[in-house]
């Protein structure tokens, strides 16, 4: 049907489905040629397949049209166009009341029947199965309705413990196929919301909207026993919990929830990892290496130590003057710092000419030693605003927040960006506030949308007489009224008829 609605949208020159064929075009090129970066190709598929309906609608409504106008044209033929008709116009229009109705019963039968929700006494049967039916049921009964939501709570109410205890702070847990038993496998991204934002997630909104992605990713890789690795083109390690601690720390997260027996040994050998809680047993089926066994497990939940969200640094960070100040080269640059045995140095992509200048990230970074150095204190951390205190200004921090350049501050100079994604400044008072503000590109936007929404309301309220009137209603030239049929250059049914071979009108 989408075929033919692209064929009569050509033949019939209608704009709209000139522009869902060519929008369906070229959403199957860019799927099929478009090399994959920034943007997944699969993203193009929606277009795609909203398009085909598009056209299907065209292919039924030009039908219908066509139909009515064969009837119409074929009675004008047969018994003469100023022969009266009682029943020509209800011949005429029956295509076109019947299509919608055979469209609307046609969808009916083919969705309702792949989804099992068609009427027992339906002539239409199948023996498939559309997982969409299961999906929906497995996604909307709610945690409550789980088999594993007693592992769920469980967890919940341990990490608000913890939050009260310890402190509040980001969690990183271990990734495993089999977290979907508690609902879905992005479950406990919803830490923050039952810890009233005290337990933050690493997941989630973090992740999705930050250049801090692949860091998290490599961060997973290394501290599960089975990680998702959902993010191409990086080097993944496997797990590796002494290597994993150091990159949390470098990160600011206070948590980490370890649930296989390999991390969980690794874990507790570690000395900046601290044992503080442990949820109860909880059965699962785990599909390892090919192998689906019953397993009795529970969650063991540590303190990472040395992992304030802001630090002060002992050296100045080597701004990179080879790699650009964002995109791929910045990430695959910052991947490689991130990963070297080496943290002692930060690399940025601007900053003070007192800082030293390297082209790239290397083994021996060039380390210059802060003079000095400050307490942080009274951190503050809320939705678009990141406050602390220093006991001495003029030594650089480091924020562990993911840049991005709306990020303004107050009481200090910067933020730069350092790798892997996160900020420096320079007090400049011993208060600072880091605020999530508007750039140029923000405000032009803003601008636009106003006066986007004020012609909007000029147009409304503007009078619909042209503005040469003046109010004198001037006499009409009389247009001799033909009938439609006798100007067959303005009858868009002559082609329907000409198809038909009944001919022009007489």
């Amino acid at each position: 049907m989408a075929g033919v609605g692209a064929f009569l949208a050509v033949v019939r020159w209608s704009k709209f489905g000139l522009w869902a064929t060519a929008m369906a075009g070229l959403s199957a090129l860019g799927f099929m040629f478009a090399p994959q970066s920034r943007l997944w190709n699969a993203r193009l598929l929606p277009s795609w397949f909203f398009c085909l309906y598009l056209l299907a609608g065209v292919a039924a409504a030009e039908l219908a049209l066509g139909t009515s106008s064969l009837l119409r044209g074929m009675r004008r033929a047969v018994i003469g166009e100023d022969v009266e008709d009682p029943d020509s116009d209800q011949i005429e229009w029956m295509p076109r009341v019947l299509a919608p109705v055979i469209a609307a019963a046609y969808v009916f039968a083919t969705v309702g029947m792949s989804l099992g929700a068609l009427p027992s006494w339906s002539p239409w049967k199948t023996t498939d199965r559309n997982f969409v039916v299961d999906w929906g049921a497995w996604n909307y009964s709610g945690y409550e309705r789980k088999p594993s939501y007693p592992e769920y709570h469980d967890v919940v109410t341990t990490m608000q413990r913890m939050g009260k205890q310890h402190g509040c702070g980001r969690a990183m847990w271990e990734y495993e196929p089999e977290l979907d038993r508690l609902g879905t496998p992005m479950a406990l991204m919803l830490l923050p919301y039952w810890t009233d934002d005290c337990i933050l997630s690493m997941e989630g909104l973090f992740f999705e909207s930050a250049a801090s992605t692949p860091y998290h990713f490599l961060n997973q890789s290394e501290m599960s026993q089975r990680p998702s690795r959902p993010q191409r083109d990086l080097r993944y390690e496997d797990l590796n919990v002494d290597a994993g601690v150091k990159h949390l720390q470098e990160l600011g997260v206070r948590y980490y929830m370890a649930i296989s027996t390999q991390a969980q040994q690794q874990a507790d050998a570690n000395p900046d990892l601290q044992l503080i809680a442990k949820t109860g047993e909880w059965s699962a089926t785990i599909n390892d290496n090919g192998a689906s066994a019953v397993q009795s497990r529970g969650w063991k939940i540590y303190l990472v130590k040395h992992a304030a969200i802001v630090e002060p640094l002992t050296n100045y960070p080597a701004v990179m003057t080879s790699v650009p100040k964002g995109g791929r080269e910045w990430q695959d640059a910052a991947e490689n710092a991130y990963l070297a045995p080496n943290h002692d140095v930060l690399y940025a992509a601007s900053g003070p000419k007192s800082w030293p200048r390297v082209a790239r990230p290397t083994a021996n970074p060039p380390a210059k030693r802060v003079a000095g150095t400050t307490k942080v204190s009274r951190i503050h951390t809320s939705d678009d605003r990141i406050s602390f205190d220093v006991s001495k200004v003029g030594v650089p921090v480091v924020v562990k927040s993911s840049y991005f350049p709306n990020w303004q501050a107050s009481g200090a100079q910067g933020p730069w960006r350092v790798t892997p994604n996160e900020m420096v400044v320079i007090p400049t008072s011993k208060h600072v506030s880091l605020h999530y503000g508007w750039t140029p590109v923000d405000m032009f936007g803003n601008v636009a949308t106003l006066l986007g929404l004020l012609g909007l309301i000029l147009l409304w309220g503007r009078s619909p007489r042209d503005d040469d009137d003046d109010g004198v209603d001037e006499p009409r030239p009389v247009v001799e009224e033909r009938p439609h049929s006798a100007t067959p250059e303005n009858d868009d049914d002559a082609w329907l008829r000409e198809l038909a071979g009944v001919g022009p009108p007489t």
